[in-house]
Parts: C-alpha cells; sequence; structure tokens
C-alpha cells in the first residue's frame, strides 16, 4: 500500500537504493499509531531527564567532597604549622642557648668540648632555618584563601621561629568565630601593614614582647601593632613609616596612627572600614 502511495505521489524510490532500509523504517514508525510515538518520546525524554538529574548530582557531590577535602588539607597544615612554631622552635632554642653556654664556660678548659658545643650551636641555627622555610611553605596557601587572621597567625609563627627568644602574641575581638570577613582591599591593607611592622619591629634588639591586635566594633576594623620597647625605624622622627601606612591604606576610608606606647614602647595603628567600603 505504502509503495502505492509514494508512487502515485510522484515520488521515485529504488528497492536498490542504500537508504531504503532507514527509509522504511521511518515510514514504519508512520504508521504507529500516534500515542505510541508520543509516548516513546517522552520514555526517551524522561531517561534523558534522569541521566542529566544523576549528572548534575554526581558533579554536585564531587565539587562538595574537593571542597570538604581541601579545607581539611588547609586546616591540617596549619594545625601543622602552629605545631612546629609553637612546640619545635622553643625546643631548637634551649639547645642552642644550652650549647653556647657549655661553650663559653669550657673554652679555657676543654677546647674540644668547647668545639663540640660550638657545632651542635650552629646546628641548631641550621635547623631553624629549615624549620622556617617548611613552615612558610605550609602557609602559603592558607594566608592567601582563609582570610586575615589565618594569615596574621601565620606571621607571627614565622617570627617566632626567627626570633626564639622573643615573644609574639596575637589578640582577637571578638573571637575568630565572631569576626566575620571584611572586604578584600582592607584585610589585604591590614595584613601588609602587619607585615611592614614586624620587618621593623621584629629584628630590634631591645625588643621582647610584640602584640598584634585585631578588634572589629562598629563595622570599623582596628589593627595595632605593639612592641615594649621604642622602634627608630617606626617611631622615630625621621622615619617615613607612617608616610608607607598611609599609602596602603589611601582610598579605603581608613586612618594611620604611629605613636609611643603607655610603657615607652611603639604602637602602630590603623582603623578601617570592615565589610563593604564606603561608595
Amino acid at each position: 500500500m505504502l509503495r502505492c502511495i509514494i508512487t502515485s505521489a510522484g515520488l521515485e524510490f529504488s528497492p536498490k537504493s542504500p537508504d531504503r532500509e532507514g527509509f522504511w523504517a521511518t515510514i514504519s514508525r508512520m504508521e504507529k499509531n500516534p500515542q505510541e510515538i508520543i509516548a516513546e518520546l517522552e520514555l526517551a525524554r524522561d531517561r534523558a531527564q534522569s541521566a542529566l538529574t544523576a549528572a548534575v548530582q554526581e558533579r554536585d557531590m564531587n565539587r562538595s567532597l574537593a571542597l570538604q577535602f581541601e579545607t581539611e588539607l588547609l586546616d591540617e597544615r596549619q594545625r601543622l604549622a602552629s605545631l612546629l612554631g609553637s612546640e619545635f622552635a622553643p625546643l631548637i632554642q634551649t639547645i642552642r642557648a644550652l650549647s653556647a653556654t657549655v661553650q663559653n664556660r669550657l673554652e679555657t678548659v676543654d677546647a674540644s668540648v668547647a668545639q663540640m658545643a660550638a657545632m651542635i650551636s650552629s646546628n641548631a641555627d641550621e635547623l631553624i632555618l629549615q624549620l622556617r622555610q617548611v613552615v612558610g611553605g605550609l602557609q602559603v596557601s592558607q594566608a592567601e584563601e582563609q582570610g586575615l587572621i589565618p594569615a596574621a597567625r601565620a606571621l607571627l609563627d614565622d617570627w617566632r621561629l626567627r626570633e626564639t627568644n622573643k615573644r609574639f602574641e596575637l589578640l582577637l575581638s571578638p573571637s575568630e568565630e565572631d569576626f566575620g570577613l571584611g572586604a578584600s582591599e582592607v584585610e589585604a591593607a591590614a595584613l601588609r601593614t602587619i607585615k611592614e611592622s614586624l620587618e621593623r619591629i621584629g629584628p630590634h634588639d631591645g625588643v621582647r614582647l610584640v602584640v598584634v591586635s585585631l578588634n572589629v566594633e562598629s563595622g570599623r576594623l582596628s589593627v595595632q601593632i605593639s612592641a615594649d620597647r621604642s622602634v627608630a625605624s617606626i617611631c622615630g622622627q625621621q622615619t617615613q613609616f607612617a608616610a608607607l601606612v598611609e599609602q596602603l591604606i589611601r582610598g579605603l576610608g581608613g586612618h594611620c596612627q604611629v605613636d609611643t606606647g603607655e610603657s615607652g614602647g611603639c604602637e602602630v595603628v590603623i582603623r578601617l572600614p570592615w565589610g563593604s567600603l564606603p561608595v
């Protein structure tokens, strides 16, 4: 019947045509009940939708697992860096101090033992340097990705390794859980101020205590870096440090104050808007 219809319609068809099987398959489908065709299309659609849904769910699950893994890895790196800085560095410094004491006492008594003590002291210095490099490698991603507080903590951990006979403390108000996140420009400026301050305060011979205080109140961030001794490169009359800090926070709606602290030490204070920057 179909061949007659095709012939009467003036269509040419050769039984030897290479497309004849596909052609008659198409025609045979056209002979099905329209409802059957619709049912087949809906079934195909449902299968495609199910496959798409499964693919999206798998993608979301993989993303969630990747994020969880990255977070756990960063937390572990931070924990290890803090452990190395707070636990191992003081032990190494104690060994160094003891070896130096033995060396000084035995130089005129037993030169060979004094020389061994000097070697121990030298090895301790080398170990501290290597420890700093390890901690620095652990803290790279954490400092860049986790915000102001972990980055500030990483800087102080590094200085504890560099100056093991000095104390470096971090004070937070409110607690880290309630501190929140600021604009990226504000956090970057605050962190740079802390870093520049520590580079000048940390190596100072007279300094024994350095305190970095971070405070958020009424929508503003206050960063204070305090030392227990005056540091000429920051508080001196000829220093350009205040101008440097002003340049860092320029355009962020903040201001800087560099002064002598109540105990005669040195203080650097900056105040910046916390959260969205002013338009």
